[in-house]
């Protein structure tokens, strides 16, 4: 009995456990004080919103991404200026080994003959060998051009020029690496901020569908309304999933522009580097920080590397607001925040800017010019370098004398079977008449050669011309722009929430409330894209202008 009677209080107690647990409304705080417009506690007894949660027992990946730290990077890391130094390094060899004929040559000449038959006279009743069997020469010769009419020397010159061509050839590169790591960064910031304003925009759904769940208990609104907000949540959520698509495509471009796309790690940090400058990348140091920061690097970059398989990527400051019900994030990363300010348009180069310096090939010039961009100076320096190996080429049909010098042992001695030391001196002169029109014709190549160069100049300066002030109008319209982006921002922030107090009072439907959220996050999203656009044209204008140091 007593058995029966403790049985019957368990399912009693059970029972009244149960309806208290359906019955009592679910509880959520949802606080975006820091992230939108609306601050309020608000309790639902219908549907469960989504919170933000923490990631924090998740295996995320984290990665801050500085603006200079990530064209330092690309620089660094980008395979373009890396072949680009390699061909500079053979061009400053080859150089090298056409200056080294204005010097003496001094070479070691030996040689070794067997003479099977040896030459005899005879003299009375005596014949004499003149010579020997084996026979040899040892001794440093040394040799040098006293006189060319100036070819080896306009040769050298040639080779000087191509050289700096090369280097202006590298910078020009350099100038593309950082411009497109620039532009893709800026591209990286504008889906984050589209990623946030969605988001932002979720959290503000989710707190007026709280607040809609509330009035329709209330009988105020109706279950359309509540369908309505539902669906509206539904968009924000398919929007926030196609922004975080967006937004890995442009953080994918960026990572493997600074070279997180392959495991081999970034380098020692010693790229470009001058001999001389300082000791930072001598061979202790670079042993040194190896060995501290190996470890570290290379698993950074491995996890890196791994999730790019699977990346999915949200701006460090939206990870704690994420969320629940959306795919959940892997990879975390803190972005510097670079904004348009208001005088910005003053620290932009002149509309009046002209990209002066005109040339020619054919006024047979040996100076180097200073212009405002590589590209110009590169094809100026080929363009001279081949006038100068023309000239070369030209002076090839002039007599040439070349001064000899010789000191060695030889051997035998004429009749004598002995060695004996043997000075000699003496000038060569050499006069070429005839040789079937090669010295003309390769004159005449290098000379078409330097004109194809000074056209691709005279191209490369219009080009660049039309495209700085295609950038400079478009800055001035992209500020215009910017003001009314602006203005619309306020006056939509101001007419949304001003639409959802009328709806709260009965005087419009949720239809308009749903419109009006919309169009604010269009302007919002517009006034970023402008901005984007700015710091962007700032970076074409830059690349147009700027020399690379």
């Amino acid at each position: 009995m007593n058995f029966l009677g403790r049985y019957l209080l368990f399912f009693r107690f059970s029972c009244i456990a149960s309806i208290i647990f359906f019955a009592l409304p679910s509880f959520a705080l949802v606080d975006i004080s820091n992230h939108g417009h609306i601050s309020h506690v608000v309790i639902s007894s219908v549907v469960r919103p989504t919170v933000p949660h923490n990631f924090g027992t998740s295996k995320m990946v984290s990665l801050t991404l500085k603006f200079n730290s990530a064209i330092e990077k690309a620089v660094a890391n980008s395979h373009r200026i890396k072949m680009a130094d390699n061909d500079l390094f053979s061009t400053e060899a080859r150089a090298a080994a056409i200056r080294s004929q204005l010097y003496p040559k001094l070479i070691l000449d030996a040689g070794y003959k067997y003479l099977s038959n040896i030459p005899e006279i005879k003299i009375g009743n005596n014949t004499q060998k003149l010579g020997d069997n084996n026979n040899y020469t040892v001794g440093p010769t040394l040799s040098y051009t006293l006189l060319d009419f100036g070819s080896i020397k306009k040769s050298s010159e040639s080779a000087e020029f191509w050289v700096r061509g090369k280097k202006n050839e590298r910078d020009a590169i350099q100038n593309d690496v950082s411009t497109l790591t620039k532009i893709t960064y800026f591209k990286v910031q504008l889906a984050a901020q589209k990623l946030r304003l969605v988001l932002d925009s979720l959290i503000l759904g989710q707190t007026q569908k709280e607040d809609i769940d509330q009035r329709y208990r209330a009988g105020v609104s109706s279950a359309l309304d509540v369908m309505l907000a539902n669906k509206q949540l539904l968009d924000f959520k398919l929007k926030l999933l196609e922004s975080q698509t967006s937004f890995t495509e442009e953080l994918t471009d960026l990572l493997y522009l600074i070279g997180y796309g392959y495991t081999q790690g970034h380098g020692d940090g010693c790229v470009g580097h001058n001999e001389g400058s300082d000791n930072s990348c001598d061979s202790e140091n670079r042993n040194r920080n190896r060995n501290e920061n190996e470890n570290e690097n290379e698993n950074e970059n491995e996890n890196i590397v791994n999730q790019l398989k699977n990346l999915k990527p949200v701006e460090s400051s939206l990870l704690s607001l994420w969320p629940m019900d959306v795919s959940r994030p892997n990879f975390s990363v803190t972005l510097d925040i670079l904004d348009v300010p208001n005088d910005f348009v003053r620290d932009l180069p002149s509309s009046s800017m002209k990209f002066s310096k005109n040339f020619s090939a054919n006024d047979n010039k040996v100076s180097y010019p200073h212009l405002n961009h590589p590209r110009l100076n590169m094809y100026e320096n080929y363009s001279l370098s081949l006038v100068s190996s023309a000239d070369s080429a030209k002076k090839e049909n002039w007599p040439k004398l070349v001064l000899t010098g010789r000191s060695s042992i030889d051997y035998p001695n004429n009749t004598k079977l002995e060695s004996f030391n043997q000075n000699m001196i003496g000038v060569a002169l050499t006069f070429p008449i005839f040789d079937g029109g090669r010295v003309g014709y390769l004159q005449l190549q290098k000379i078409n050669e330097a004109n194809y160069y000074e056209e691709q100049f005279a191209s490369m300066k219009n080009e660049l011309q039309r495209e700085l002030d295609k950038a400079l109008s478009k800055k001035e319209l992209l500020f215009s722009e910017l003001k009314i982006a602006r203005e619309g921002v306020d006056e939509s922030e101001k007419i949304a929430t001003l639409i959802y107090k009328t709806y709260k009072s009965g005087k419009v439907n949720y239809l308009d409330v749903q419109n009006s959220n919309l169009r604010l996050l269009e302007w919002k999203v517009q006034l970023a894209l402008i901005k984007t656009q700015i710091l962007m044209q700032n970076a074409t204008i830059e690349s147009m202008t700027a020399v690379v140091r």
